[in-house]
């Protein structure tokens, strides 16, 4: 069950609530309790967290606060004293403990209570601020005494509290928590900031430092199954935390929307995910000053790290004054100074998701470039996609036998990412539209039922109702609609991955179909082999596969073929020739694929250009190293829009860029239209070369990733070779 989450005000949970769905930061918040438990005489161990927004410091001091009120041995000695986590209206010393008080009067028995409010009222009316601070302290102090514990302050942007002081005020307090027992003070702040770092200041050198970090991938695992009570696979929340920078806010907030969604449409629905949460972004924005917007917004649209100089000029502002801006805008934590030189330093937003947000709602090149990311990161880390990838490539290589190896150098089994059964689920939701009228009234409100699950992609809820409509068409009867509803059914058990079923499917179709008068029944045919022999592939039943496959390819060269039907052979060929080359006979291969290729149609999108890659690694794999080149280059040119980037395009490309001449792929990645989709591997490899490469960091992060996955292939090339030699 998901735990309790507010993705803004976790001060609104209950204890109980906090404990339940506090599972990360478990290590910080034992070094807090630790320290107090040290707290044993003066001076007290006072403790600064600090962290970014979004990074959980408010979460973690609420723990803290909850601890002490269920743990014996801390809450005999201590009582929380929990300030608000924006204390806007504290600007001078007797201001801070008037707060303290206030909060205190909140925690207590209702008759103390009574007591306490009663001074707070007289301290509120009185003028000397000198002569408010001294009684309020004293009140605070008395109390403490009473009940024999020492209050625990926790204090929520300390950094705001400090500035709004007076030097002479600062000093008072750093008096107070060196000489007094009875005041411990925990507090957070987004960032370093003067008053703790400097030795001229009144704080420096008085609080025990603990930083958050960014989560980790664990941790981020560990936080979404809290937030959502839903497991997901390592390698995607690898991709999300990238997304989200690894900040615990904007992780929950992407957890919380996760529910009923697939990793694909999470990614694809990005867009949504920052438009629910607008008003969080918003708020962010709006709460700087004006030209602190200016310089944080400029940074947002450079989308790297980059300079003051690079800065300001996208900002149009003087160079000293984005110099300015940035330094406050570190100071929030709002901006890192990340890379470059003491001289020479560059500055990068810290909420990453934020960045992204931004981006996406600009009508402008850099939006395209995060949708490409997003795009990759889809195919990269989708483990339904690269469930085979070679990421899992076994230590011992020499222990297995030969088809194994050379299915792991394929890396991928199943290349074609089914783009006809996609085209073909359109086709069946524009014909249904069009002959459901000619259904009973029954059969007609089920297939429209059927049209509307299927746009709503819910391909279990779809399918279920495809079964209780062919259970309701009598045998014999209403071919055509018995024809559709299998037709439909195909390529959904296809997407649920159950794939003897989908076989099962298929027979049925072609009974129903081959001895039928239906006008279209030859592409229904067509469409069942192919269908067939594709899932036979992905179950590795590979003479069957080709055999179902061959029955699709006979039609390229015939005259009397429909156009789709030709759009299938050359998707059949494709996929067959693709398993000619894990069986490693690269002859055939091309063979098949000199055929599809040279049939003068595109095919369906995407097919030709999987061909191309196909016939390229079949080039490699009998060293013609430029012919694999040219076929590499034409489908690069060639490349529609999107179709570059599926899990099962992917695993090829990066065949190559572990094979081939990496200067060479990065001039070709770099002059093909999908050079923005191929960014991060463009970048893994430059780094590979050592050249300097300045990007965002999402870009790098994956770009990191890559290379490691690159070194596994290329050491596994390497022992592959020795073994064959």
């Amino acid at each position: 069950m998901a735990s309790a989450h507010r993705k803004f005000n976790p001060g609104f949970l209950s204890d109980e609530e906090i404990v339940e769905s506090f599972c990360v930061r478990t290590a910080h918040l034992e070094l807090l309790l630790q320290s107090l438990r040290e707290c044993t005489r003066l001076p007290n161990k006072h403790q600064l967290v600090i962290g970014p927004r979004g990074s959980g410091k408010t979460t973690l001091l609420l723990r803290v606060a909850a601890e002490i009120r269920c743990a014996d041995d801390l809450n005999q000695r201590f009582l929380p004293v929990t300030f608000a986590e924006e204390t806007y209206e504290v600007s001078t010393l007797a201001e801070f403990w008037l707060e303290g008080l206030s909060r205190l009067a909140d925690q207590v028995s209702e008759q103390e209570a009574q007591e306490l409010r009663t001074s707070l009222e007289e301290l509120w009316a009185a003028t000397d601020e000198k002569a408010v601070e001294l009684r309020c302290l004293a009140v605070l102090q008395n109390y403490a005494d009473k009940v024999d514990k020492r209050l625990v302050l926790i204090v929520e942007n300390l950094h705001m509290v400090l500035q709004a002081m007076t030097r002479h005020a600062a000093w008072r307090l750093r008096y107070t928590l060196q000489t007094d027992h009875r005041i411990v003070l925990v507090a957070s702040a987004p960032a370093r900031f003067d008053e703790i770092d400097h030795p001229d200041h009144a704080l420096y050198f008085q609080f025990r430092h603990l930083f958050l970090a960014p989560l980790d991938t664990d941790a981020c695992l560990t936080l979404w199954t809290s937030v959502s009570g839903q497991a997901r696979p390592r390698e995607t929340i690898q991709a999300l935390r990238i997304l989200t920078g690894g900040n615990a806010r904007l992780i929950s907030i992407v957890a919380q929307y996760s529910a009923g969604h697939s990793f694909r449409g999470l990614m694809s629905g990005l867009l949504d995910l920052v438009d629910d949460h607008t008003e969080y972004f918003k708020s962010h924005l709006e709460a700087l000053p004006h030209q602190e917007r200016r310089v944080y917004l400029a940074l947002a649209d450079l989308w790297k790290p980059a300079t003051t100089r690079e800065i300001a000029t996208r900002a149009r502002l003087d160079t000293s004054k984005c110099s300015a801006q940035l330094a406050r805008l570190v100071e929030r934590g709002s901006v890192d100074a990340v890379g470059g030189s003491l001289r020479r330093k560059e500055y990068y937003l810290t909420e990453r998701l934020y960045n992204i947000y931004y981006l996406l709602r600009r009508s402008r090149g850099q939006a395209r470039m995060v949708e490409a990311l997003i795009q990759f990161m889809e195919a990269f880390y989708s483990p339904s996609e690269l469930r085979d990838i070679a990421g899992q490539i076994p230590q011992d290589l020499h222990d297995i036998d030969d088809q194994t190896r050379a299915a792991m150098r394929m890396a991928f089994k199943s290349l074609v990412a089914l783009p006809a059964l996609s085209k073909f689920r359109r086709e069946l939701v524009m014909v249904a539209q069009e002959v459901s009228t000619l259904a009973g009234t029954d059969h007609e409100a089920m297939f429209n039922e059927i049209i509307k699950l299927i746009d709503q992609e819910r391909p279990m809820d779809t399918l279920k109702l495809v079964d209780e409509l062919l259970a309701d068409i009598e045998e014999g009867t209403e071919i055509w609609l018995s024809a559709l509803a299998l037709g439909t059914k195909v390529p959904l058990l296809m997407q649920l991955l159950r794939y003897e079923e989908t076989i099962v499917a298929c027979d049925h179709l072609l009974d129903v179909v081959t001895s039928s008068d239906l006008p279209d029944r030859f592409d229904y045919v067509a469409e069942a082999n192919l269908s067939k022999g594709l899932v036979q592939a992905e179950l590795g039943w590979n003479e069957a596969a080709l055999e179902s496959l061959d029955k699709v390819a006979l039609v390229i060269d015939s005259e009397d073929s429909s156009g789709k039907q030709k759009d299938l052979a050359q998707q059949a060929l494709v996929t067959a020739a693709n398993l000619h080359l894990v069986d490693n006979n690269p002859t055939k291969a091309i063979e098949l694929l000199d055929r599809a290729l040279g049939t003068g149609r595109l095919g369906f999108e995407g097919v030709a250009f999987v061909g191309f890659l196909v016939r390229a690694r079949a080039y490699l794999t009998i060293r013609e190293v430029t012919r694999c080149q040219a076929d590499i280059v034409t489908a690069l040119e060639g490349v529609i829009g999107s179709l570059i980037l599926n899990g099962a395009n992917l695993p090829l490309l990066l065949e190559f860029a572990a094979l081939l001449d990496p200067a060479w792929l990065i001039e070709t990645f770099q002059s093909s239209p999908a050079s923005g989709q191929l960014l991060p591997l463009t970048t893994a490899l430059e780094l590979d070369l050592g050249r300097e490469v300045r990007v965002a960091s999402e870009v790098m992060e994956v770009a990191e990733d890559l290379r490691e996955h690159l070194r596994r292939l290329r050491t596994h090339e390497r022992l592959d070779r020795a073994t064959d030699g």
